[in-house]
């Protein structure tokens, strides 16, 4: 769903109801970003769907968020630079490939090869 989460998210992932939902800010979001915020809320919900990523920062402070937050990192990373296309498009350059799919830099070593 498409929302204004206020205080600089670009996104989030809750449960509600038993319902699970991915929310992004689209007028926040840069688009380069879109698919790595998409993807990072996918992994909180089907990595980490039971961790309320607002509670851990705020009372085990960051400690378990931090932890919640690598885990939905890598599965962006994982599912946007997925080993089929790296293999698809060998002649480019892992970051490369990550700006085409809009994995910010800092988080390609992620990748596990």
């Amino acid at each position: 769903m498409y929302t204004d989460l206020g205080d600089a998210k670009y996104g989030n992932y809750m449960r509600y109801k038993r319902v699970k939902m991915i929310l992004i800010d689209k007028d926040r979001t840069p688009p380069e970003l879109f698919q790595f915020v998409a993807a990072h809320e996918l992994g909180h919900a089907v990595c980490t769907p039971d961790d309320n990523t607002q509670w851990l920062n705020r009372y085990t402070m960051k400690v378990n968020s931090d932890r919640v937050e690598k885990i939905a990192h890598q599965f962006a990373v994982e599912l946007l630079l997925n080993d089929q296309y790296l293999r698809d498009n060998e002649d480019y350059g892992i970051y490369t490939l990550a700006q085409y799919r809009g994995v910010p830099k800092d988080f390609v070593q992620l990748k596990s090869f």
